[in-house]
């Protein structure tokens, strides 16, 4: 079969990305609090000719964050869910109409102050220009990005659109835990890990590194199909730029050279680090190193490293007899 384009929302402001196959979608009736809807659009400030046309937006109000949305996105109490947020940005799930009629679900991200300083910037400026370049099934494809202010202006708020790949694997967790109900399997594990390897393979290959691979970044539909999501932190391993932040990934995830030893120039290695933290978490439904900090964290790295000196000698001594 031939390969068909990503389903476009109407209409986009970056040319979209090429996939292969229909779009993994996972729908899910809305959970927690509701949106609430404000009546009427509105247009935005004619922008300089150089930018794309008017377009026509819409209020809404989920969980207390303000969203500006296009015309043509659903506001529907019962399309519309709060997805999660955090020190970049808030997102949302609705439904949009695509040009070829149907409508899909969508996840719409919108970016904290975006422009709040030079660090900021270029952390988002990184992750769009990723958006649009990458094309793997197993990563976050990008449909849209606009802005509802004029350049001209004021130039405040970014918002990304991107395809919704179900829920995370934090999510997914978090519910086998408060529900008690075995949701992931042993033999889903192989094929969630295989998925973010193959993911990895393609970042990697492109001297690419992830920096931020924890459950909340994954997403899985029903049919375990996987996708890795935000690529906020993300950084290129040229060799004119070495030097890489040394607190950027999430505590729990990070390898022990980036938390104690203050290491810059670490490598791909240390997303293959943060992969195998993942794999122990959906084995055992608990963090492999949970802790507040670096010095609880500890207690865990010297247990686990003595059971792999035990699991080492285990192994060899079972080839011997072999």
């Amino acid at each position: 079969m031939g390969e068909e384009p990503s389903p476009e929302v109407s209409p986009p402001l970056i040319d979209k990305p090429e996939t292969s196959g229909e779009k993994r979608v996972s729908p899910h009736s809305a959970d927690g609090q509701l949106p609430h809807r404000v009546e009427g659009t509105f247009v935005a400030p004619a922008p300089p000719s150089a930018l794309p046309p008017t377009r026509h937006f819409q209020q809404l109000i989920v969980n207390t964050v303000n969203f500006t949305i296009p015309s043509g996105y659903s506001t529907q109490p019962e399309d519309v869910r709060y997805l999660g947020g955090g020190a970049y940005g808030n997102v949302i799930k609705t439904k949009a109409m695509c040009k070829d009629g149907v409508e899909r679900y969508v996840a719409i991200k919108k970016l904290k102050e975006p422009f709040l300083d030079p660090l900021q910037c270029r952390r988002i400026y990184r992750e769009i220009r990723l958006l649009q370049l990458m094309k793997h099934d197993n990563i976050i494809k990008a449909i849209d990005i606009y802005t509802p202010d004029s350049i001209e202006h004021k130039f405040k708020d970014v918002y990304v659109v991107t395809e919704y790949a179900g829920d995370s694997l934090f999510k997914i967790l978090r519910d086998q835990t408060e529900h008690g109900v075995k949701i992931i399997q042993p033999e889903h594990v192989q094929f969630i890990i295989y998925q973010i390897l193959r993911a990895l393979k393609y970042i990697h290959s492109a001297n690419i590194i992830h920096r931020d691979l924890k459950p909340g970044n994954l997403a899985l539909t029903k049919d375990s199909d996987l996708t890795v999501l935000d690529f906020g932190l993300a950084r290129s391993l040229e060799p004119r730029s070495p030097t890489l932040t040394q607190y950027v990934m999430t505590r729990w995830y990070r390898s022990p050279e980036v938390i104690y030893w203050n290491i810059t120039n670490y490598d791909i290695q240390a997303d293959i680090w943060s992969v195998g933290c993942i794999a122990a978490e959906l084995m055992t439904g608990r963090p492999l190193f949970p802790g507040e900090d670096g010095i609880r964290i500890l207690p865990f790295f010297i247990l686990f490293q003595e059971f792999q000196r035990t699991l080492t000698r285990e192994a060899s001594d079972l080839a011997l007899a072999i």
